[in-house]
């Protein structure tokens, strides 16, 4: 069009890739001197060392109603004390551990806040009501974000049942969301958030007491340790959880990321590819990243 009207462009011989003035069209492209090597956000395009992870670990494993499982990580989280759990039929609806929060729908919200005036409704009318219903509502109470409420009624159910691990495991899981909402604006904990990430490892390290094969007790007391920056002990927490169960490829992930960010790389790699191997793909972009550093 501009030709036609008689108007002339000085177009440069090249531009660079990263450049997109529209009078360069017709230019030859070159690379962008600090140009990355090419990393994909999809989960299916490319290598998948080319794969774009964040540098976070692995989430908590939580009691939770709502799961959803990775295309990839066919690993599922599986503990006996839970399964009795849902077999006494107690709870309304079945629990699961899982690492996986599903962002909830206006509708599955709805049906927890009604769950909530259910058993709210059933806690009243019994004189002493079971701790299974404290801790059902408790789980509804995390899922629509009243994480005081949850705490409340942990704090009772643990009242009625001090022997029950999944109550205080709840407990530490509910203290490090509620952390995680008062902490949004700094990696750095501040003292507050500390203090109630420390009440989380109390809780743990009372669920690990009580029962001292529960796997996920150790790898969430680790995953706690990393908010804290306390590599150091995270590592250990997530080798106790790997003792327990060597086939658990968050443990191996989280276990590798605390390693290179205490300065230990080579270890770090290692279990990266371990992670890799179980089905944590992601973990292979980390190994690429890191691997380049001497």
């Amino acid at each position: 069009m501009d030709a036609r009207a008689g108007i002339k462009h000085s177009s440069a011989k090249t531009r660079k890739k990263s450049q997109h003035n529209i009078e360069d069209y017709a230019s030859i492209v070159e690379a962008d001197a600090d140009e990355p090597e090419r990393e994909y956000e999809s989960s299916y395009r490319g290598r998948v060392q080319d794969h774009r992870v964040d540098i976070q670990p692995q989430p908590l494993i939580i009691l939770a109603q709502h799961r959803q499982q990775s295309p990839t990580n066919r690993y599922v989280p599986f503990d006996q004390m839970l399964e009795d759990l849902n077999a006494e039929g107690l709870i309304p609806r079945t629990v699961y551990l899982t690492n996986t929060e599903v962002q909830l729908d206006e509708q599955e919200l709805g049906l927890h806040f009604a769950s909530i005036a259910q058993l709210t409704a059933k806690i009243d009318a019994m004189r002493t009501p079971t701790p299974q219903l404290y801790l059902a509502r408790a789980i509804d109470d995390y899922h629509v974000r009243d994480f005081e409420a949850a705490l409340a009624d942990l704090g009772r159910a643990e009242a009625l049942d001090p022997d029950n691990p999944l109550v205080p495991f709840m407990a530490a899981q509910v203290r490090c969301r509620l952390m995680a909402a008062q902490n949004t604006l700094s990696d750095v904990p501040g003292t507050t958030v500390r203090l109630g990430l420390q009440r989380a490892i109390d809780e743990l390290q009372r669920v690990i007491a009580l029962q001292p094969r529960f796997v996920y007790a150790y790898y969430n007391l680790g995953c706690v340790y990393m908010s804290l920056h306390d590599y150091g002990l995270a590592r250990k927490a997530f080798s106790d959880a790997l003792n327990l169960d060597p086939r658990f490829p968050d443990a191996y992930y989280n276990r590798g990321l605390a390693c290179i960010l205490d300065g230990q790389v080579q270890l770090g790699l290692s279990d990266l590819s371990q992670a890799g191997e179980y089905g944590l793909y992601g973990a292979y972009n980390l190994i690429k990243r890191y691997s380049k550093q001497p």
